[in-house]
């Protein structure tokens, strides 16, 4: 069952033309909570591009190359090199991207010099949805938060 309320503009039968010109920032809205330092949802499927994103964050700054690195079929390097997002690198703690009904994975930042954060994704049909939490949030959270939103997505035509 889908729960999240769609944004203005929104509608299941029209998602795939909507997908860049409709307002993104309810879902971004809808992610952000007292755990959640910001969010983030980008299309991978054409040109990779941010759809809407906690502005100023790390996301705002992720490339359409760090886009096509997350959903590459290329997997076997992920464990050991990580993966940059937004220019910080991150640790990958689990990959179930290949997983059906379930298609999360969970990062964690590397700082060698400061604090580190949890950060969770969850891949549609279209669009990658991710969040990272604050200091101290624990992954478990987050992950379902994306899982969530995912599947309202996948729900909607996403």
């Amino acid at each position: 069952r889908c729960v999240f309320p769609a944004p203005s503009g929104a509608s299941a039968n029209s998602a795939a033309t909507e997908a860049t010109t409709m307002s993104w920032n309810g879902y971004i809205d809808n992610l952000t909570c007292d755990k959640v330092q910001e969010a983030c949802i980008c299309g991978y499927k054409g040109t990779p591009s941010v759809w809407a994103c906690t502005p100023g964050g790390v996301f705002s700054n992720i490339t359409p190359a760090e886009i096509n690195a997350l959903v590459s079929p290329n997997r076997e390097s992920l464990f050991v090199n990580g993966l940059t997002i937004g220019g910080v690198k991150c640790s990958v703690l689990r990959d179930e991207f290949a997983v059906v009904d379930n298609q999360v994975m969970d990062l964690r930042t590397k700082n060698p010099n400061g604090p580190t954060y949890n950060v969770s994704i969850c891949k549609t049909e279209q669009a990658l949805v991710m969040v990272m939490g604050k200091a101290e949030v624990h992954g478990g959270c987050l992950n379902k938060k994306v899982f969530d939103m995912g599947k309202y997505l996948r729900c909607s035509g996403y």
